[in-house]
């Protein structure tokens, strides 16, 4: 009787060990950031590791705290807009329903200083006067499957009274996931960040983001994308489970 058990016990276990489903879910949280000592509140830093580290809008690459952000700048063309960040080697391609161009027309003093201004300085955005249901969609590659990492998208207030409502969905876990605060105003004052801290399914990672007025575009000004632990590495079991040694084909070693 306490052979058999014994058997049940070992072989739930063992069972538990080879069907474990990952329940784990993405987080998406808000940053927000000060007018002054901006680039030292971002925590972006040369010591971390990134995959992709990008400027939008801008004609000239920005460095904050000695990491590179290259700058990506859509002259009115139709999408898709694809490239390699050839500092950190990430992928990227971004994507709408219509044309996309970039402005740096309304500064953004007073939001931030120091590099993270000249980066928020310049926007990219939805041509064709922005309908509702313009999409500014992003795709980055290159990530490893079973490794965390934190995904950031950059904005601040583009003018003040807009009504910029926007939604915005990330998805690198194989799951569509909405951020809580949805809709939310880009315009709403300061300068701000969307982080997505999530544990890659596949080799790449999706930005889903689309207006709810019109006239009124998705603007971004600058993406991160830092890796923030390797994928995990399994434990092995040498040996059989007392009372299930006449499985046949079962190895004697698992990870």
């Amino acid at each position: 009787m306490n052979t058999n058990l014994t058997s049940k016990f070992a072989l739930a276990a063992l069972l538990a060990l080879l069907t474990t489903a990952s329940t784990h879910a993405g987080t998406i949280t808000l940053g927000n950031l000060p007018a002054t000592g901006t680039d030292a509140a971002t925590g972006i830093s040369a010591a971390n590791t990134y995959l992709c580290c990008l400027a939008f809008g801008t004609n000239a690459n920005v460095n904050i705290n000695s990491v590179p952000f290259q700058q990506v700048h859509p002259g009115g063309v139709a999408p898709p807009f694809n490239g390699t960040d050839t500092t950190h080697g990430g992928t990227y391609s971004l994507q709408a329903n219509h044309n996309l161009n970039s402005t740096g027309a309304n500064a953004a003093t007073g939001q931030a200083n120091g590099q993270t201004l000249v980066m928020l300085n310049n926007v990219i955005f939805v041509q064709s006067a922005a309908p509702v249901g313009s999409d500014l969609n992003q795709t980055y590659g290159g990530l490893t499957a079973g490794s965390n990492y934190a995904l950031r998208v950059y904005y601040r207030q583009w003018a003040a009274g807009d009504n910029r409502s926007i939604n915005v969905f990330f998805n690198g876990e194989g799951t569509l996931e909405a951020y809580a605060g949805n809709p939310f105003n880009e315009s709403v004052g300061g300068a701000h960040y969307l982080e997505y801290d999530f544990k890659a399914a596949s080799t790449s990672v999706n930005v889903y983001m689309t207006n709810l007025v019109a006239n009124e575009s998705v603007m971004i000004s600058g993406m991160s994308l830092q890796q923030t632990a390797g994928p995990p590495v399994g434990a092995a079991i040498n040996g059989q489970p007392v009372g299930v040694t006449n499985w046949a084909g079962l190895n004697t070693s698992l990870t």
